[in-house]
């Protein structure tokens, strides 16, 4: 009985589930210009080992995503004035989804995304990013310290136990002689 209901159950909750998967692809975001546009900076707050961009683009009056968006992360830092520019790649596996790690230096940054396409060209001011001094730890550094001593200790204590041994060798040769 179990056996007969079950394919029935599982074609049930594949019907049941089905329209959530649909719904699950659906870009959201903030309408700018003619695009859908989903922007996230990762990790928050950045660190100064790199941040990761990701942005996500359809365009707004179809809903279906861009695949051929020329995406660019625009960044000044506000001390110095350093400038950067890093394209933002997407793939065929991900259409519309774009992403650039950006690692700079510790500072306040300025960042802008642009965005452009046979759509137009959209510019989108982010929040500053402030990326802290990289602090080397203290542990790695301390852990390496002693093992090099360890190494050292251990290799000088086989030299002085071998010679040592070599010594009573020679000597025991010797008085036997």
């Amino acid at each position: 009985m179990i056996k007969r209901a079950l394919p029935i159950l599982i074609a049930a909750l594949l019907l049941a589930v089905t329209p959530l998967a649909a719904f699950a692809q659906e870009t959201t975001g903030e309408v700018v210009g003619p695009y859908i546009i989903e922007i996230d900076i990762s990790p928050d707050p950045p660190t100064a080992r790199g941040v990761l961009v990701t942005v996500t683009v359809a365009d707004a009056a179809t809903g279906e995503s861009i695949n051929d968006a020329d995406v660019r992360v625009l960044t000044v830092n506000q001390e110095d004035g350093t400038l950067g520019d890093t394209p933002a790649r997407t793939t065929s596996a991900f259409p519309g989804y774009y992403r650039t790690p950006i690692t700079p230096e510790p500072g306040t940054w300025s960042l802008q995304i642009l965005i452009a396409s046979g759509l137009g060209e959209v510019v989108i001011d982010q929040p500053p990013l402030v990326i802290p001094a990289l602090n080397p730890p203290i542990a790695g550094t301390l852990t390496f310290v002693v093992v090099m001593m360890a190494i050292v200790g251990v290799t000088s204590y086989l030299w002085w136990s071998s010679r040592k041994a070599r010594r009573r060798r020679a000597a025991a040769a010797a008085a036997t002689q």
